[in-house]
């Protein structure tokens, strides 16, 4: 398989290693991606997409940043990234022992406990594909289901009710859920923890350790 020759130069120079072999990977409903060997043997994952927003990568990159902060849990290494692609490093797929899930969990409380000093997160990003409010009114940076009723309740609504889904039934639930979210999640608040936003069987994988 062939990559485009002007983002196999650019990936080339960010890297400095001449790109030797590419492979096609599974997986992904919106972006390409790849198992790209340099001349040098070096391994890297590339994901692809010229026909997304072009800060989709860049936000990409920043969350993958963040998340290695708490040092829990393996986080690929960003290399590289530009509008259309992000370069990572490529982790080899290996088995699950007896207690991986266990394992797994505990590794996401650690990385829970790694807070910060309010609610959101220092830009917007993206759910998919889909555009995802993060930053928080000083109201909601302070109190979470604030930001949870604005930025991920109402903000889905809304654009539900753009594209032409808000029924009659769906607007009065929201209402309703509106009026009654505060005394529905009383008593929840915890600190402001690290979150992988979209955690699901595809996003994870067991490395070769």
């Amino acid at each position: 398989m062939k990559l485009a020759r002007s983002l196999k130069e650019r990936i080339e120079s960010r890297i400095g290693e001449h790109v030797d072999s590419i492979s096609s990977l599974s997986g992904g409903c919106i972006s390409s991606a790849f198992r790209i060997t340099s001349s040098k043997g070096s391994s890297f994952l590339l994901k692809t997409n010229s026909g997304h927003s072009s800060d989709m990568f860049l936000k990409e990159a920043h969350g993958l940043t963040e998340l290695r902060k708490s040092g829990a849990i393996r986080i690929p290494d960003v290399i590289a990234f530009e509008h259309d692609y992000i370069l990572t490093e490529f982790i080899s797929a290996g088995n699950k022992e007896p207690g991986f899930f266990e394992d797994f969990g505990g590794r996401f409380a650690e990385m829970h406990r790694f807070t910060g000093g309010g609610f959101g997160f220092y830009e917007d990003n993206y759910i998919g594909a889909t555009p995802q409010k993060n930053i928080p009114s000083e109201e909601e940076k302070q109190n979470w289901i604030e930001f949870y009723l604005n930025k991920r309740i109402l903000f889905q609504y809304k654009l539900a009710e753009k594209n032409g889904y808000a029924t009659a039934e769906l607007r009065n639930g929201i209402s309703k859920l509106s009026e009654k979210i505060e005394d529905i999640l009383s008593g929840s608040t915890g600190p402001c923890s690290l979150l992988h936003g979209d955690l699901w069987g595809g996003n994870y994988l067991v490395d070769d350790n």
